[in-house]
């Protein structure tokens, strides 16, 4: 999957863990970044994310995510 807004919306409750690449570095979009983004809606309250080094090819999983929670 690339990292642009229309993807995001399929990362819902119970979805699963969703891969984001092939982000710009700069605004202006001319060098890309190697670095992917894990993310998993766990429920209406809780998100998983994590950066990884590489791409979404195979089967990322979490290593050490980071969970936030909406009060």
């Amino acid at each position: 999957m690339h990292g642009d807004i229309a993807r995001f919306a399929q990362a819902q409750t119970g979805s699963g863990i969703h891969c984001y690449g092939s982000f710009a570095l700069e605004s202006n979009g001319l060098q890309a970044s190697s670095d992917r983004f894990l993310i998993e809606v766990v429920d209406d309250d809780t998100l998983r994310i994590e950066r990884q080094t590489g791409n979404c090819s195979g089967s990322p999983a979490f290593s050490s995510p980071f969970e936030y929670r909406r009060s």
